[in-house]
């Protein structure tokens, strides 16, 4: 799991999804399985939040599941990504039916290699 001080606490990314004033998210930048936005942040370590709604299962254990896939995946990586950036990655529905190593391929494809050019 990754650690506390490189997880974006909800309360700032909820305001992002409500759209309320002050909205400091860029526009999503997506491939087919995830949809993700950022911020600059006054930090030195870049944080990430996930959020996998409803749509994609209804059950919470599947959901957590996908979520547990994605914060591993950012723990080997976290590397990689420079300071001072809040992350959101928001899990879309065509996710659901693959298996854990195309969703890492896709990550890696999204955020190594589009994310550090923006």
């Amino acid at each position: 799991m990754l650690s506390k001080r490189h997880r974006l606490p909800g309360s700032v990314f909820s305001a992002d999804l409500g759209h309320k004033s002050g909205n400091v998210f860029r526009p999503a930048v997506r491939d087919g399985l995830f949809s993700v936005k950022m911020a600059p942040s006054p930090l030195t370590v870049t944080r990430f939040g996930v959020i996998v709604g409803k749509n994609i299962d209804k059950r919470a254990a599947k959901r957590n599941h996908l979520k547990r896939i994605v914060y591993n995946w950012l723990q080997k990586n976290i590397v990689y990504f420079q300071g001072g950036r809040d992350i959101l990655i928001i899990v879309l529905p065509y996710v659901k039916n693959l298996r854990r190593n195309d969703i890492e391929k896709s990550l890696s494809g999204l955020l190594l290699s589009k994310l550090p050019h923006l």
